[in-house]
This record gives structure tokens, sequence and C-alpha cells, in this order.
């Protein structure tokens, strides 16, 4: 998988200096003046639509909607003090609307921390059923230690939204304040449950292991919080909606980076494109535009764009990490070695660089030198569950099992839809003879992918022939394995899963039919070795009797 490239981002400064306001109803007849603001440093396609946002107030001065719909664009933008201006205006022509003491708050909250709290608690009396305005209330409550109303905001929010896992973590937050550690620790592990990514419940579930002196379940947790380093944001279609009128460079790459994490990547694409046309001969922005592409497995392309990054900026060096990707991945791996090798050169601490490193040595028969560079990788970044997957991989091609479980297993806690990770500890636990682990394992993998025919047969071939009976399930994994072979029929290994699902039902005729055919198919694909696994199950078939493993 390609890497996005993560940027650091500029912020526009304050263009006027203006009064905070604390919206309230107004009576005043008079009509509120348009905020002062210099455009003159901005891209053209923000100042053009500001200027039409000013214009449409100026025509309908008294549309309460007009006066917010300026001020959302300015709080795009990070103008906050002409947004909050803009807000007030709106709220003393429309007092009814919640929206506009809401988003002041949010505008006021940098800078003017009572006015931002005035304003929410007027929100949320014209909202009083806006789970996100209660946890942003919360927050802000928080940060200006009044703890008790902070508690009381969180707790109206799970009670409009019980899965508020941001709510969850605010109550966290405050018993971890009272040094009520237990109490901290049971709402992490509900929030964790709930949402398995959000990287700043392991950061906070960290500190509460390392205060009950759990230091093996602290470091866990400070690995998981750090392959979700950014802050996950409250599901609030109100924010959502003042994110969407941002048209800045800065805004397009934030959002096309946030498509390419839940790899939306075609929408990612269109996202970069427009950076590129506003500000074009950016180096960064090739590379993200080329793993929106690679993401869609379109590496041609992809290759193309990286190579004009480096042509712009040669020592950029997520340009040449995702070039070696993705030449990899065309076959070419002298070629990507040289490139990942200088990403190394140029950032000695980039941790991907050396995973990746490591696969190409890997695949070059290079295994003690990869393993050093997987260790290497997870020395840089904990976190790194990719770098536990490889690593795992690697020690289990050299016998070390259960070296290779302990890597699995760390790479599933990081990331539990690591599918690739998840798979490979179910097998290694069969092998262990740890068959009711494996199961579990592998029904966790069809939850998260149920149409995944790896997870399919490896459920369906434990289901059939696991040692013990009570792990077994001839049933189902008879309709298991009737749809991978729906979808494989020429495959012997499927074919064979399908017998052993048949046989472990009683229905032996049809097991040995297809266990022949299946012994033939493997024959004629040159693979002796399955092929005599198979006929000796064959056997087994014809005696009437079911293959169980162990036996």
């Amino acid at each position: 998988m390609a890497t996005i490239r993560r940027t650091h981002f500029a912020i526009w400064r304050l263009c006027a200096t203006l009064p905070l306001f604390l919206l309230s109803a107004s009576c005043s007849t008079t009509e509120p003046e348009l905020p002062v603001i210099d455009l003159s440093a901005m891209e053209p396609q923000v100042a053009s639509k500001i200027r039409q946002a000013e214009q449409q107030v100026r025509q309908n001065p008294a549309s309460a909607d007009d006066w917010g719909r300026l001020g959302m664009y300015l709080q795009a933008h990070t103008l906050f003090g002409p947004a909050a201006h803009c807000y007030q205006a709106a709220f003393d022509l429309d007092p009814s609307d919640y929206r506009w003491p809401y988003l002041a708050a949010h505008s006021l909250r940098r800078t003017d921390l009572p006015a931002a709290l005035d304003n929410f608690r007027i929100a949320a009396q014209l909202e009083p059923d806006n789970a996100a305005l209660h946890v942003h209330y919360g927050d802000a409550l928080l940060e200006a230690g009044e703890s008790k109303q902070a508690d009381a905001q969180y707790r109206l929010a799970l009670e409009k939204y019980p899965q508020s896992t941001h709510a969850i973590y605010g109550l966290a937050q405050i018993s971890l304040a009272d040094d009520d550690l237990q109490q901290a620790l049971s709402l992490l592990q509900q929030a964790v449950s709930l949402a398995p990514r959000q990287g700043e419940l392991y950061t906070l579930l960290g500190q509460v292991h390392r205060r009950l002196g759990q230091d093996d379940q602290a470091r866990q947790a400070a690995r998981t919080a750090q392959a979700y380093p950014d802050p996950a944001a409250v599901p609030d279609p109100v924010l959502s909606q003042v994110q969407s009128e941002a048209v800045s460079s800065t805004a397009l790459t934030r959002r096309g980076l946030a498509l390419a994490a839940n790899r939306q990547y075609p929408e990612a694409e269109k996202a970069f494109l427009q950076v590129l046309e506003i500000r074009p001969g950016n180096a960064r922005d090739h590379v993200n535009l080329g793993a929106s592409l690679a993401g869609q497995g379109r590496l041609k392309e992809a290759v193309v764009q990286y190579r004009q990054a480096l042509r712009i900026q040669p020592d950029e060096a997520f340009a040449h990490h995702n070039l070696s990707m993705a030449l990899a991945s065309q076959g070419k791996g002298e070629e990507a070695l040289k490139h990942v090798r200088e990403a190394i050169r140029i950032s000695p601490a980039y941790a991907e660089a050396h995973n990746q490193l490591g696969l190409l040595l890997a695949a070059g028969g290079q295994l003690q030198q990869a393993l050093q560079r997987y260790r290497e990788a997870l020395r840089l970044s904990p976190g790194l569950g990719a770098a536990h997957t490889n690593l795992g991989k690697a020690l289990a091609s050299q016998g070390d099992l259960a070296g290779a479980i302990d890597q699995w297993r760390q790479a599933v806690s990081i990331d539990s839809a690591n599918l690739e990770a998840l798979h490979n500890l179910g097998i290694a636990l069969a092998m262990q003879g740890k068959h009711g682990q494996a199961i579990q394992r592998f029904e966790e993998g069809l939850q998260q992918a149920p149409n995944s025919s790896l997870f399919i047969r490896a459920l369906a071939w434990e289901l059939s022939t696991a040692p013990e009976e009570r792990w077994r399930n001839g049933a189902r994994a008879v309709e298991l394995s009737q749809r991978v072979y729906q979808a494989y029929p020429n495959q012997p290994q499927v074919a064979d899963l399908r017998a052993a699902a048949l046989a472990e039902i009683g229905r032996f005729g049809e097991a040995a039919q297809l266990a022949g055919q299946a012994a033939q198919l493997a024959v004629s694909q040159n693979q002796p070795a399955l092929a005599r696994q198979i006929q000796q199950r064959l056997r087994l078939y014809q005696q009437g009797r079911p293959f169980h493993q162990g036996r």
C-alpha cells in the first residue's frame, strides 16, 4: 500500500483585528458592517469565494443565512475573528438558530475562552439534543478547569448518543484527574471496544496503565497510539459543512489526506489534482497524487508522479520510498532497492523505509539483513503494524513459530483490521494445536472481510478437520466451502476443502468423488505433494471416515 504524504500545514493569520463578540439577540436597528479583511495575500480562489459571499450579504443585509454563510467561509479559511463578527450579525437577525452561537464558540475558543463558553451555553439551550455540541462544550469547560460542568455535558452527550467515544474519553480524563484510575480504565476500555482506531484513547490508556503500575500494558497502548497519530474528529454535520467550504490548497490537501486515510482514493485523487492546479510545482503534492493513484492500482501513473516529485526535489524521502514500493510491485527490485536506500540516507529515522528495505531484502533471500531492518523499523516506530507483520513472517520462515506468533499478536493488537497478520496468526495457532484460538481469529477476520476466500477457506478447514469434536461444525463448513468452491472450482486445494467438509457430515460418496477430482487437478498443475496428501484423505473417505488433523 502506498504511503500518503503527511504534510505540515501553514495556517492563515488573521488579516483583520476585530473585537470578539458574545452572541446575544440584539434589538439594534442599525445594519452590521462587513468585517474588513485583507484578501490580497490569499490564493485567488479563496479571495473570490469570500468576495462573492460578501457581495451576497451586501445584496441581502437582512439575511441571517447569508451572514452565516460568509462566517462559514471565513472560518473555513481560519479567519476566526471576522467569522465571529458575521455569526454575531446572523444571530442578531435570527436568534432561534443555534448554529450561529455554536460556530461562534468554535471561532472564539482559541482567543477568548470565556466568550466561547457563553456561546456554547446559548447554543446548548437552543439545541439540547445535539450530542456533538455537548461534547465540544464539555471539552471547552474541561479546558477552562470546570470539570464538574464538563462531566455534566459529557453525560448529556451520552444520553443523546451512547456510542460517543469522545464523550467517554472526556469522562475518562476527569476520572484520571480525580485519581479514580479503575473508573478511567473501565471507560477507556469501553471506548476502545467502540473505536479501536481512535489514537488518543490509547494515549490516555497508556497513562492509566502506567499509574496502575502495569508497564507492559502501558507500552502496548503507547505502540498502538503511535499507529494512529491523528486525532479523531467528533462526528458533527455543522462543522463538516464549514470544512467542506474550504477551497485553499492547504484545506484541499487536508481533505485529500483524510480521504486517502479512509481509502477513498478516487476522491483523494480529485483533491490532489485541484491542489496541483492551485500551486503547480510542489513535490509533496505530486507524492500525494501518486499515492492516491497507487491506492487505485494505477502504478504506472503513480511512478510518473513520484519521478516528477524527485525532479522538483531530489531529496524528497517520501517520494523515494513510495517510488520504491511502486517499482517493487512492478517487479523492478533493483531500482526499488536503490530508491529505498536513498530514502533512508536522506531520512535515517524513516521507519517505513526500513520496513520496505526489509521486504526487498527478504525477497532477495537476504533474510538476516531483512530481520535487522524490521527490528530497526520497530525501534524507530514501535506502533508500525506492517513491520510486526513482516518480522513475524521472517521469523516463521526460520522456524521460530513462537516468535512469529508474538509479532502477529502485536500487529493485531495495534490494528484489529490487519487481515494479513490475523490470518497468519490463525494459521500459526492451528499449527501449534490451538485450534479454538485459531477458529476465533478466522471468525474475527471473516467478520471484517465477509468475502475473503482466505478466511473462508481457513475457517472451513478448521471446522471440518480440527482434532477435537468441540471445535468442529460440519454443517457450517459445508456452507463455507461451497461459497469458495463456486468461485474457484479448478483449484485443487479448494476441491480438497470441499471434500473434507462433505466427509465431516457423512456424505462420503460425494467427498470421495470430489477428492479424486482434486487429486487429478493437483497432478495436472504439477503439485505432486498436494496430490499425495489428497489421495491419503481419499482413502479415508472410501472407508467411510472423515479426515481430522493429527490422525
